[in-house]
C-alpha cells in the first residue's frame, strides 16, 4: 500500500491480530465548506461510485474481502475509514483509493440520499433537544460561525454534483491527508514526536472570548410533556494550559454518574433522568454544554439549580474525598480510551484536530492527578461563573 510522498502515516501495531484499520483523515471538512451540506454529502457519496467502478459493483467487491468502508465528516475534520483483514489490505485499498481520487457523484444517486436527509431533517427538527442545541449555538457563536451555522430544509434542493466536485477538488486531496493505521502493521511513525498542522482550518471566524450571556425561552408550537434544557459559555483553546483543570472541573460538576448536577437534580430532585456537563474541542473557542430533558414543569427549576451549583464551586472549596473520586474517575477513562485498540485512531483523532499530541495529554493527566481544591475554585471563578452562561429552554 503505497500512500503520496509527504502524507503523514501513523501506526499503532496490535499484536496478534489478522486485522487492519486504515483511517484517512481529512482536516477542515465543514469549516471550510462554501455551502451547506456540501462536505457532509462529498464524503457520503464517495461509495456511491467512481469512474471505474459503479456503486453497485464497488459495494461488491468490498464486500467480497470481507471488508468495511465508511465515512464520516465532522465540524473540522472528515475520515474515510477501511477496515479488513490483512491479506486482502493492498486490494481493498485499490478501491478505497479510487473513491478518494475519481468519485462520480451521480445525479441519481445524490437525490436519493437527499431524499433521505430531508426526511430525516423533519424527524430531527421534531425533537426538542435538536432544537435547544441549535439555538444554543447560535447565540454562544453567532450566526456567521460554523458552529452556528445549521442547514434548513431548503438547503437539500439547492445541492448539486457540480457543488460536490468543487468540494472535492478543494478539499479531498490525497496530499494533504494524515494516515492512520491500526492492528497488523509495523511502527513507522508517531504522533508524539509530530505535531500535526492544522493550518487548513483557518481562525476565520472571530468569536468574542465571552459570548453574550441571556435567557432563551423558545415555545415549539407543538404540545410537550418534554423541554429541552441547555446552558453553555466559551472556554479557551484546546492547546491552553488551564484545560486540564477545567476538564476535571466539568467532570465533577456533570461529567459522570456521582456528579453534582446527577447527584442534585436527578437523584435528590428527580427532574431529569440524565443531565450531563461536557466539553466540546472546538477549533480556537471550545465550549462547555450542561444538557438535559425534562418535563415541561420544572425546566426552570432545573436552569435555576444549574446555576446553584455553578455558584457553590465558586464559593465552596471541593471536599478531598470528592476530588480523589473524581481523580479516579478520570484516571480509569483515560486507561481506556488510550488503550491499544481498534478505538485508538478516534483519539488520534481528536488530538489531531485539536492541535495537541500523546505527550500534551499526558502532561495534562499529572496536572490533574496534582489538583487541590483552591485549584478547582480559582478555575471555577475564573471560567464558571453563572453569569457567564446562557441558558436556553425549548418546549
Amino acid at each position: 500500500m503505497q500512500f503520496p510522498k509527504g502524507v503523514n502515516v501513523i501506526t499503532t501495531p496490535i499484536p496478534d491480530t489478522p486485522l487492519v484499520r486504515v483511517d484517512f483523515l481529512f482536516l477542515g471538512s465543514q469549516w471550510l465548506q462554501r455551502y451547506p451540506l456540501q462536505a457532509r454529502f462529498a464524503f457520503s457519496q464517495l461509495k456511491e461510485g467512481t469512474r471505474r467502478y459503479e456503486g453497485d459493483a464497488l459495494a461488491e467487491m468490498i464486500d467480497s474481502y470481507g471488508a468495511t468502508v465508511t465515512t464520516s465528516c465532522y465540524l473540522a475534520n472528515a475520515s474515510v475509514t477501511l477496515l479488513c483483514l490483512d491479506r486482502y489490505l493492498d486490494s481493498v485499498y485499490d478501491l478505497v483509493h479510487s473513491m478518494m481520487t475519481e468519485p462520480l457523484y451521480a445525479p441519481d444517486k445524490l437525490e436519493l440520499a437527499l431524499s433521505q436527509g430531508r426526511t430525516s431533517w423533519q424527524i430531527q427538527h421534531q425533537k426538542v433537544d435538536t432544537l435547544c442545541k441549535e439555538e444554543l449555538y447560535r447565540r454562544l457563536y453567532g450566526c456567521q460561525h460554523p458552529m452556528g451555522q445549521f442547514p434548513v430544509l431548503a438547503d437539500y434542493d439547492t445541492l448539486t454534483p457540480d457543488l460536490l466536485r468543487e468540494y472535492h477538488q478543494k478539499y479531498i486531496r490525497l496530499d494533504d491527508m494524515t494516515v492512520l493505521v491500526t492492528g497488523a502493521t509495523d511502527p513507522a511513525g508517531s504522533l508524539n514526536s509530530t505535531r500535526i498542522s492544522t493550518s487548513a482550518i483557518a481562525d476565520t471566524f472571530p468569536v468574542p472570548e465571552t459570548a453574550e450571556a441571556g435567557s432563551v425561552r423558545i415555545e415549539s408550537g407543538l404540545p410537550r410533556v418534554q423541554a429541552a434544557v441547555r446552558l453553555g459559555c466559551l472556554l479557551p483553546t484546546p492547546t491552553h494550559p488551564d484545560m486540564p483543570l477545567l476538564r476535571l472541573v466539568a467532570t465533577l460538576l456533570g461529567g459522570y454518574f456521582g456528579s453534582r448536577l446527577m447527584s442534585n437534580i436527578r437523584e435528590k430532585r428527580g427532574y431529569t433522568y440524565g443531565i450531563n456537563a461536557t466539553i466540546y474541542n472546538i477549533p480556537f473557542h471550545n465550549a462547555l454544554v450542561i444538557a438535559c430533558e425534562t418535563a415541561t414543569q420544572y425546566a426552570e427549576a432545573v436552569v435555576s439549580e444549574v446555576r446553584r451549583e455553578l455558584q457553590r464551586l465558586c464559593d465552596e472549596p471541593v471536599g478531598e474525598d470528592e476530588l480523589q473520586m473524581v481523580k479516579n474517575y478520570m484516571e480509569g477513562r483515560y486507561c481506556r480510551r488510550h488503550e491499544r485498540s481498534f478505538n485508538y485512531p478516534k483519539v488520534l483523532m481528536n488530538l489531531i484536530v485539536a492541535g495537541c499530541t500523546p505527550d500534551d495529554i499526558e502532561a495534562g493527566r499529572l496536572v490533574q492527578q496534582k489538583a487541590t481544591p483552591d485549584d478547582v475554585r480559582r478555575i471555577a471563578c475564573q471560567y464558571l461563573r453563572p453569569e457567564r452562561f446562557t441558558d436556553c429552554v425549548v418546549m
